[in-house]
């Protein structure tokens, strides 16, 4: 659809900006095209959905012209020119191959997220995993480095997705990767990589691998800044893939549990982390209260080869410190099992009315579901990486334990006034 020789899907539109279906709806808007005529172009907002790493896969020319400057990305060719000639904005029934790399068969629904963000803009696409397939079709790294006729010449490579740059190791698995694949001629992309754990003692190896690849991305401001030290080069920000489950999610109904619930997603933490965080829920869940608030432990990795990485092992440790048989009840704090899909995972989140979490993917599960957060360890890079690029008024952070308790009375009156006028 066309309105004054811009692409507009206006379903599109209201799918993505929940604000104008609501306007619309309250009849202060004739349609999406009126929102955003009188609205929506003076905030810059998107008008239809748009693959960009596909689109400069598609269109070398484009690529040309946005390294030389003369444009300033791939959406505003499209929107300007590519449209009226007829170009593709999304990929639609190409027999060519999409790989896609990342930490994905490592039991972490957050990195399953990603893989699902990945399949909107590539639904056929082929995952490189680790371990074990969660659903889908896949190869593992060495088999594909085995073969050495494993790639075509019209394959498409995207390597990240995920904080990948945490160790030599998995920056080299990468980088052979990458070769392998242009030595048969197919196009590699970096896409929305996670920079915040890239370390000087294998920079050399982390050059070497950006310089293989046609297009880099990174997924924060953070990463951005880490990789031009480490490069020279400043490359775009693209926000996480999950966040392209975004419309899904906001489309689920807010069904909240029968009292206040507050979800606790915990990451790798050492014991006095998690008696902290103990601590906590013992103050909040003893008789006395004046309002019960009920506590649910979310796993986010029932990880195969790392017990400090596996949050069910959390999960108990913060049952028992928390020493729930002097609670007011035995179910204001429960262990829920691990549920490795996304979409799953992401539907409880939209039954809370809080989250507590230490994980960067908690942020954003948190953040597509407009659930409100308080997100623990806010002084680390990696969640601060997220913190920075998406603040907002319904979220609240603490960097120690010690701050989360500080924290804990204004976050519950906060849920319980927004729980009171839902």
């Amino acid at each position: 659809m066309t309105r004054d020789r811009t692409p507009f899907d206006e379903a599109w539109y209201l799918r993505k900006y929940p604000d104008a279906a609501e306007a619309v709806a309250r009849g202060e808007y004739a349609d999406a095209w009126a929102h955003y005529q009188e609205r929506g172009r003076r905030e810059e907002r998107e008008t239809c959905p748009f693959d960009e790493s596909w689109y400069l896969f598609r269109y070398p020319d484009v690529v040309v012209a946005v390294e030389e400057g003369k444009l300033p990305s791939a959406r505003y060719h499209y929107v300007h020119f590519g449209y009226l000639e007829r170009r593709q904005p999304l990929p639609s029934g190409r027999a060519k191959r999409v790989f896609a790399y990342g930490s994905f068969g490592t039991n972490n629904v957050g990195d399953e997220a990603i893989l699902e963000g990945v399949k909107r803009l590539y639904p056929d696409c082929i995952q490189l995993y680790h371990h074990k397939r969660r659903v889908g079709d896949g190869v593992q790294p060495h088999q594909v480095l085995n073969q050495p006729d494993f790639f075509r010449p019209d394959d498409y490579l995207i390597l990240g997705g995920g904080g990948l740059l945490y160790s030599r190791e998995t920056v080299v698995l990468m980088t052979n990767l990458a070769k392998a694949a242009r030595a048969a001629g197919a196009t590699v992309d970096i896409g929305r990589l996670g920079c915040e754990a890239a370390h000087e003692d294998y920079a050399a190896e982390m050059v070497e691998l950006f310089s293989i690849v046609r297009r880099v991305s990174v997924r924060s401001t953070i990463s951005q800044a880490i990789m031009k030290e480490f490069t020279g080069k400043t490359f775009p920000v693209e926000f996480d893939f999950a966040f392209n489950l975004t419309s899904e999610v906001r489309a689920m109904p807010r069904r909240l549990f029968d009292m206040p619930t507050i979800g606790v997603v915990t990451a790798t933490s050492g014991d006095g982390d998690v008696r902290g965080l103990a601590a906590v829920l013992r103050t909040h869940t003893r008789p006395g209260r004046p309002v019960p608030i009920r506590f649910i432990h979310i796993p986010h990795s029932h990880s195969y080869f790392d017990a400090r990485n596996n949050d069910r092992v959390t999960g108990e440790q913060l049952w028992s410190y928390a020493g729930m048989h002097e609670a007011a009840s035995e179910d204001l704090f429960q262990l829920r099992e691990y549920d490795p899909e996304p979409l799953s995972a992401l539907r409880l989140y939209r039954q809370l009315d809080g989250v507590i979490t230490s994980r960067y993917h908690g942020l954003i599960f948190a953040n597509m579901a407009e659930t409100p957060t308080l997100a623990l360890g806010g002084g680390l890079v990696k969640l601060r990486s997220f913190i920075e690029d998406h603040p907002s008024p319904d979220m609240m952070i603490a960097r120690t334990t010690g701050q989360l308790a500080e924290q804990m009375v204004p976050f519950i009156e906060a849920i319980l006034a927004r729980r009171a006028g839902a």
